[in-house]
């Protein structure tokens, strides 16, 4: 690329400003200048020296050192290199070279040729017919290019405001359905999704590659290197834009799929709603034609998937509700079971006296016969049992008696062995 004379250049935009109020953007576009240096080499120099101008021209001891010092500044500038997008200045062994020295001759390198090969022809002709840039101005009020809403200003993305053309192509999608707009509208996101995917995963990749080339040192024929944040940390930005818009898409996905299966259940419930009626009257034929009770009538209207109708739900609630329980009958005893059984307990009480006297007489004679009773078979009494009247009066032992349960007040009476003794 040649270089550019930007003192030319600066007093050339510097006399056109003045006269017809050329803008940077318009001074570049016409020279094909590179707008960013143009802005920065034009605005703040060219502005500086047209406030210059337009100030007073008699200028003092001190205002001479200012541009003095201005130039040396300038001259450092020029001294400043750029790499890996930070700003390097030379060696001082360099700047030793670079600068002349106040009493060193001219050298003919340094001396600039309005034809030389590395600079830039300017027209400076007396009117702008002539080459001159045309200073075209800008519509200023309503319709200007950055007002609210207009087509300059508008950016495809989230944040931009349909156009008309928009709305207009909405109108197309919505005449098609709800449903087939929503179709419509998931098939765009999903493809939308994948086109993120495989974008995200290509800049990763750029991304990483950048990383390792910087951390080896650079490419061999990167003699300027790359500028800007690090790699990963605009890995770290892009990733986490990517979460926001994918976030977005299965946002929507859910959405639809939500919307897709209310209007599913809507429909069905319409159709429901539009059957019941004709299911309803089919309950109250049959009820008549087969004579059904309220109960069975509400189980055919149930069994279509029909709500009951409120008349028919208050009254089977009421039947229910006064309905008395059925009765048990299979253990029931009837009359003539009754009588039956009547007669065989009055049999039983006139043979009962007959029967204990009959069993009373064999027990008495199996206990004497036997010898189970107090007297043995041979007449003898049993051993243990009572013979005489001192056993049966007994020798009880009063002082151990006393010993064990007090005093003598305490001693209790005698017991009669034999009951009614004491009254014969």
């Amino acid at each position: 690329m040649s270089k550019v004379n930007w003192d030319d250049h600066r007093k050339a935009f510097i006399e056109q400003k003045a006269q017809s109020g050329i803008t940077v953007k318009e001074y570049c576009e016409h020279y094909g200048l590179p707008f960013n240096t143009a802005r920065r080499e034009l605005n703040g120099k060219a502005l500086a020296a047209m406030r210059d101008q337009a100030g007073d021209h008699n200028h003092d001891h001190s205002s001479d050192h200012a541009s003095d010092h201005q130039n040396d500044h300038t001259r450092k500038e020029d001294l400043i290199i750029r790499r890996n997008g930070r700003k390097v200045r030379h060696s001082a062994a360099l700047e030793g070279v670079l600068e002349p020295r106040d009493d060193a001759a001219a050298q003919p390198g340094w001396k600039k040729k309005a034809n030389a090969s590395h600079a830039k022809k300017i027209i400076n002709a007396g009117d702008q017919d002539s080459g001159r840039p045309k200073h075209i101005p800008k519509p200023r009020g309503e319709g200007k290019p950055f007002e609210e809403g207009h087509e300059t200003k508008l950016v495809a993305n989230r944040r931009g405001y349909p156009r008309p053309e928009d709305y207009e192509a909405a109108l197309e999608v919505l005449g098609e359905g709800v449903e087939a707009s929503a179709m419509t509208v998931l098939f765009d996101s999903l493809a939308h999704m994948d086109l993120l995917k495989r974008t995200t995963a290509r800049a990763v990749e750029l991304f990483e590659l950048e990383a390792d080339n910087l951390e080896n040192g650079g490419k061999k024929d990167d003699n300027e290197g790359g500028g800007g944040p690090h790699p990963i940390l605009k890995m770290t930005k892009l990733m986490i834009e990517v979460g926001y818009l994918v976030n977005d898409h299965a946002t929507r996905v859910a959405a639809i799929a939500s919307g897709t299966d209310k209007n599913r259940r809507d429909n069905e419930k319409h159709a429901l709603t539009h059957n019941a009626g004709e299911v309803i009257s089919r309950a109250y034929q049959l009820r008549e034609e087969k004579d059904w009770d309220l109960l069975q009538t509400a189980e055919y209207i149930e069994r279509h998937g029909i709500k009951l109708p409120e008349s028919i739900s208050k009254r089977l609630e009421n039947e229910l509700k006064n309905a008395e329980p059925p009765v048990d009958e299979t253990g029931a005893v009837t009359e003539a079971q009754l009588d039956q059984d009547a007669r065989k307990f009055r049999e039983q009480q006139a043979t009962s006296a007959a029967f204990v006297e009959a069993r009373r007489a064999e027990v008495a004679a199996l206990v004497d016969g036997s010898g189970f009773g107090d007297v043995q078979a041979d007449g003898e009494n049993r051993a243990g049992e009572t013979a005489g009247e001192g056993n049966l009066i007994g020798n009880f032992d009063y002082m151990a008696t006393a010993e064990l349960y007090g005093d003598d007040d305490d001693i209790p009476p005698d017991i009669d062995v034999i009951p009614g003794e004491d009254e014969a």
